[in-house]
């Protein structure tokens, strides 16, 4: 591993950027922000200015973003989390790649569907026409944002919609790793959950070496040095026996107290007959996955 190729790893895996190029070991772009916005910006000044094959890292690399990146030809690209579409789009165009961890699809915050701009580059293989098409979907997204007063609960406000978007994440553990944590794909939620929190305002937010992610809300009533402080603790992993890769939430609203059929292909269903419990749900809505994953839910 060259010298800028273990400094781009660095700086993302920290956290300390979401987008970044190297040359000649230093930092020519360090960008921070959700989407794909800071590359779209960074790749048409890259092209003007042109300072050569660089090392680029981005936190997340779907099929949108590859195509971005062979419109400068870096002489690497490192992820934290990459599609298994955006590898092709590199592969083909003779990019060494790697990545923390590996992903079917870049799905949209509910976890239902391709995120937007993965969906906007369906079908399109011309890399400057993609450019083209993100920007125009960026600025539609963008116009729509601030035309549109949210309502409560509504998008990722709403604590449904953040689960099935954490699940999403592979966080498979491994009893025989010697790491800490014990797979690096935990890293990845957790510097998800960093930018979460640091996007609400708990700005002492951190993802530390071990993967701990800590934030501190202040207290907000009038002596709050005369109340006991709580901290609610959490864990990101989820089981090694059971792929947590591609997990496919959905909601069964109104469960009606027959079974749930979690796949029909595979014949698995979720029963009252085997968890008598859930008769004592009717009414309420479910999220189950589709039976061929877990779906972390403590």
């Amino acid at each position: 591993m060259t010298e800028n190729e273990e400094l781009v790893r660095t700086t993302i895996r920290s956290g300390d950027a979401t987008l970044c190029a190297v040359a000649d070991g230093a930092l020519l772009y360090q960008l921070t922000g959700r989407g794909i916005g800071a590359l779209v910006l960074a790749v048409e000044k890259e092209r003007a200015v042109s300072h050569g094959s660089l090392d680029w890292g981005d936190k997340l690399v779907g099929r949108a973003a590859a195509l971005l990146f062979t419109l400068v030809r870096p002489r690497s690209v490192f992820a934290l989390t990459m599609s298994t579409g955006a590898q092709d789009v590199l592969h083909a165009a003779d990019i060494p790649f790697t990545c923390d961890a590996l992903i079917v699809d870049v799905l949209n915050r509910t976890g239902t569907g391709p995120c937007p701009m993965e969906a906007a580059v369906s079908g399109i293989v011309d890399p400057l026409a993609a450019l083209e098409k993100l920007k125009q979907v960026s600025q539609s997204l963008s116009d729509a944002g601030r035309n549109h007063a949210p309502e409560k609960g509504e998008s990722m406000n709403n604590l449904v919609d953040r689960f099935l978007h954490y699940t999403s994440f592979d966080t498979q553990s491994d009893e025989n790793s010697v790491t800490f944590p014990s797979t690096k794909k935990q890293l990845v939620l957790a510097h998800e959950l960093d930018a979460e929190l640091q996007g609400l305002g708990l700005k002492d937010s951190s993802v530390d070496a071990n993967g701990y992610v800590t934030a501190t809300l202040p207290a907000n009533c009038e002596h709050p040095n005369a109340v006991p402080v709580i901290a609610f603790l959490a864990h990101m992993d989820t089981s090694p026996d059971a792929s947590g890769m591609g997990v496919k939430g959905r909601i069964v609203t109104a469960y009606d107290g027959q079974d749930i059929v979690l796949n029909a292909e595979k014949n698995m269903v979720l029963s009252p007959v085997d968890f008598p419990d859930m008769l004592l749900h009717k009414g309420e809505d479910f999220i189950v996955a589709d039976g061929t994953t877990l779906l972390g839910a403590d």
